[in-house]
């Protein structure tokens, strides 16, 4: 039997080493990611079938959680849930990270200690724990977690992609109430200008009657 020396605070060597043997061994327990859905139990194994364990992954969406870290983007969140199937076992939560479509990944916050987490308790056989994943993202929306190794993914769930909180657009400003011409002034009359006097006809003068000539001249 294999006893993990391991917390949410990190790893330590002699941890690493175990689940090395276990989970990257050349058995064929696992050799690539099984891709599921959130909700899925996806399992571990040593190569001798001695201890197995189940995680199950739900729920990776925006957190509002307070948990004793500031996040630089927008803090996520999912569940997990681990079963000890066979033997006994120890969560390992460092490996776990959210994953967007584009491929931008985001580690487990499993340096941060919180209530909310896998508690780092051994776990007989049939028991299980369960506990939350978070998140720090500071891109775009992550859709799936997975249990990445460094090298490769162990374990992958996959989902719609978990945006925030829906945005309710404002609604359309209301229509300005047409604004009616100014009224039109009217045009100032002006008075009717009388037409100038007729001017008065000067009858025409006759010429003088003619003087007669005086015989003798």
């Amino acid at each position: 039997m294999t006893t993990f020396t391991l917390n949410r605070f990190g790893i330590t060597a002699g941890a690493i080493a175990a689940s090395a043997a276990i989970a990257l061994s050349g058995s064929a327990v696992v050799t690539a990611a099984t891709v599921q859905p959130f909700g899925t139990q996806q399992t571990l194994g040593d190569p001798g079938g001695m201890m197995v364990t189940g995680y199950t992954v739900t729920g990776l969406a925006p957190s509002n959680d307070a948990i004793p870290y500031r996040a630089m983007g927008r803090l996520y969140e999912a569940n997990l849930t681990v079963e000890a199937l066979r033997g006994s076992t120890m969560p390992v939560i460092p490996p776990f990270l959210a994953r967007s479509a584009s491929g931008q990944t985001y580690r487990e916050l499993a340096s941060v200690p919180t209530s909310q987490g896998v508690a780092p308790m051994m776990l007989m056989q049939g028991q299980r724990n369960s506990g939350k994943l978070y998140f720090d993202v500071t891109g775009e929306a992550p859709n799936s977690v997975a249990y990445n190794d460094g090298m490769m993914d162990l374990m992958l769930w996959v989902g719609p992609t978990a945006a925030g909180p829906a945005v309710t657009p404002p609604p359309p400003a209301a229509p300005m109430p047409a604004v009616p011409p100014p009224p039109m002034m009217p045009a100032p009359m002006m008075p009717a200008v009388p037409p100038p006097p007729a001017v008065p006809v000067v009858p025409a003068v006759p010429p003088p009657p003619a003087v007669p000539m005086m015989p003798g001249y």
